[in-house]
């Protein structure tokens, strides 16, 4: 008499396939990590509750091609396909005593790209980006790359949820809002991991990203201006000028708040002397040369910048100005 081979199988399709146990199941599938990214290496692991799985005679598939087998073969190596492709995984597992399982699974990878945009201040003419500093504004916008076959699903229609430091942001999250904005905790030293996760309409989960950010310090660096052809864009910390010339120095302050910038309090000394408040720039320091000297001297001018109340919207730099007969 021929034995009949008893078969479980259970097709499972899913956008991203998570790590969740299916109860429905005798072969319980994992992915790691649960929403893999295009072209990035993923495991697939196996396992069960009803047989022995490190008995068992596994059986890897991939989109129809056999890719791997042997006796307790639980785990799997596999690359995600670009975003609008598909990935079909079949496990297939003969446990010792003869009975077969199956599993199938389907992934469709997708990515989060992130726009960090940071409430705080940078010259007209610096070309890299603001960074934030403590008790500054910050706004961070996800854009979701992602696809089932040719067309590529609306970022508008899906569903955000962000976590801020383990926190979840429920007033943030829901359909459409792919946008978080916070102020800044006014410390130094942390870091801030910020937890995106995306949902299809349908429920189904598409992808999940962590994004790091780590604060940074304001400071101010010093320009020589001109009246008549503004700004030299080569920031010094040592000036020469000649007796009775008049010197302009712009100060420019990199990553304060910008409401720090507005109406932050500008303090100029000269070696200790507190100098009287400029009218027109809180900014631009004027210096008139003594129009007589003997030999050649220097003397050195501070700037302090700070907010009223955060303590870490604050810097001081000095510069250095040299006056002698050219």
């Amino acid at each position: 008499m021929a034995r009949v081979k008893k078969i479980i199988s259970i097709s499972i399709a899913v956008f991203v396939f998570a790590q969740v146990a299916f109860a429905q199941s005798s072969l319980l599938l994992t992915v790691s990590p649960q929403t893999p990214s295009p072209g990035q290496a993923f495991s697939v692991s196996a396992q069960s509750f009803v047989f022995d799985a490190t008995r068992a005679d596994f059986t890897w598939y991939q989109n129809g091609k056999l890719v791997a087998s042997g006796v307790g073969k639980r785990t799997q190596n596999f690359t995600a396909p670009a975003v609008g492709g598909s990935l079909t995984i079949r496990v297939i597992a003969v446990s010792s005593d003869g009975l077969t399982f199956e599993e199938n699974l389907v992934i469709h990878p997708a990515d989060i790209d992130f726009i960090l945009h940071a409430g705080t201040y940078t010259p007209p003419f610096y070309r890299g980006a603001a960074l934030f500093t403590p008790g500054s504004r910050v706004e961070l916008y996800a854009i979701p790359n992602a696809a089932v076959g040719r067309t590529k699903l609306n970022p508008q229609s899906l569903i955000y949820e962000w976590q801020l430091d383990e926190q979840k942001i429920i007033e943030q999250s829901g359909k459409g809002k792919n946008r978080l904005a916070f102020t800044t905790p006014d410390f130094w030293g942390n870091h801030h991991d910020i937890v995106l996760t995306v949902f299809a309409p349908s429920g189904d989960l598409i992808a999940e990203r962590n994004f790091l950010i780590e604060p940074r310090l304001p400071m101010i660096l010093f320009y020589p201006f001109n009246v008549l052809t503004g700004i030299s864009k080569t920031a010094r910390s040592l000036f020469t000028a000649s007796p009775g010339e008049r010197v302009g120095i712009l100060a420019e302050p990199y990553f304060f708040d910008t409401s720090v910038v507005r109406g932050g309090i500008f303090e100029w000394k000269e070696v200790g002397k507190i100098l009287p408040p400029q009218r027109t720039n809180p900014r631009l320091l004027e210096i008139q040369t003594p129009a007589t000297s003997e030999g050649e001297f220097q003397t050195s001018f501070f700037l302090e910048l700070k907010d009223a109340t955060r303590i870490f919207q604050q810097a001081t730099a000095v510069f250095t100005l040299k006056v002698s007969k050219q």
